[in-house]
């Protein structure tokens, strides 16, 4: 007995390219079910997505109360320090008020246990969920960055400082530190 292997594809092919033709109500029900699928699934990935970055920043929140170990009257005193400075007349004062906001920050960010050698590599560990203020820190310790290596050819203004103080305060705020 011979088997025509080109036959068999040939016929295999046809039925495959006609199959609407046999079953036309299928094609439909495919498509319905396959579209119902996966927006099924599309909802399930951004509602686990949206519970991720929920949890994220409430397990931040929760590690920062447990890690700081400061009593509240000491954690004021020390942000009204920094605030002295940079209400000052003194441009060095303001500088000062900015490194010392910076570093405080850092404590903060090492004892929360992110790991790095530098802050800005404790930063980059940090996930945007985490912390809403992230972009402006980022931005806070950029000026602490040009006022430490460029030390006294940076010019830096009342108001500049005064806007980069209020970042560090705000992320010092979602910290729950002041």
């Amino acid at each position: 007995m011979y088997f025509n292997l080109e036959y068999f594809y040939y016929k295999v092919y046809l039925l495959v390219k006609n199959f609407p033709e046999f079953f036309p109500d299928i094609l439909f029900w495919t498509k319905f079910f396959s579209f119902g699928f996966s927006c099924l699934f599309a909802i399930g990935i951004i509602y686990n997505f949206l519970k991720l970055l929920k949890f994220r920043k409430k397990e931040l929140a929760e590690f920062v109360k447990v890690v700081i170990e400061d009593a509240p009257h000491e954690r004021a005193n020390r942000w009204s320090k920094i605030k002295e400075y940079g209400n000052s007349d003194n441009s060095s004062d303001w500088r000062r008020a900015i490194l010392e906001a910076d570093s405080l920050l850092e404590e903060i960010i090492e004892k929360v246990g992110y790991e790095g050698k530098t802050f800005g590599e404790r930063l980059s560990r940090i996930h945007p969920a985490q912390f809403q203020n992230l972009d402006g820190l980022w931005e806070a310790h950029k000026v602490r960055n040009r006022i430490a290596h460029e030390s006294g050819h940076y010019s830096l203004s009342k108001e500049q400082t005064d806007l980069v103080l209020a970042l560090f305060q705000k992320a010092l705020k979602e910290l729950q530190y002041i």
